[in-house]
């Protein structure tokens, strides 16, 4: 099951989806600057939190968490509720390309791993955060523009396949749209 940002007409499917997701499962070149912002192939920058996402291309989507975690710990939201768009836009885009379930899997779990390392109060943050963010219509635009400036993940998706190192070799589809993949995730106006 994949999971999406949601809008203001579904925070319900919110709580059942990280439900869902905590019953169930267990980059685009990016580089850091001095001036602590992140910088994609289109331009895109946004403030960062702190050094934590290495400055050697690619970015993969566990860093981005890790970085959004790091956005909640230090108390800057709105680029914890970038990065969660990033990576989870990331995940769904690769899920998609790899079309397994174990692949829609890891898009969940990956989100799980990194939420379960805030507390309580930190997680509640972050989320009320993301709906604010969804329910307003410029807020939510803005982002996914932002996100999809950003261009789709320039690795293959190795970190979705149960054995990556194995013999046979997976050919990732190539025909999934990132646009398309974001618009889905993040449910964004067209």
């Amino acid at each position: 099951m994949m999971t999406k940002i949601l809008n203001g007409r579904s925070s319900l499917r919110l709580v059942v989806t990280l439900s869902f997701c905590v019953l169930m499962t267990g980059c685009q070149s990016m580089t850091m600057t001095k001036e602590n912002t992140v910088t994609g192939s289109q331009g895109i920058k946004g403030e960062f939190c702190n050094n934590k996402v290495p400055n050697s291309p690619p970015v993969y989507p566990k860093a981005l968490y890790q970085a959004m975690n790091e956005c909640v710990n230090a108390g800057v939201f709105d680029n914890a509720v970038f990065f969660y768009a990033l990576a989870g836009s990331y995940t769904w885009y690769d899920a998609m390309r790899v079309n397994t379930q174990y692949a829609r899997s890891i898009h969940g779990r990956l989100l799980k791993e990194s939420i379960n390392q805030l507390d309580d109060v930190q997680k509640n943050r972050l989320w009320e955060q993301i709906q604010k963010g969804m329910k307003d219509p410029h807020k939510k635009s803005a982002l996914c523009r932002k996100v999809k400036g950003i261009g789709a993940p320039d690795y293959q998706p190795g970190y979705m396949l149960i054995n990556p190192s194995g013999p046979d070799s997976h050919a990732f589809s190539e025909s999934v749209n990132w646009t398309e993949a974001v618009n889905s995730y993040m449910e964004c106006p067209k």
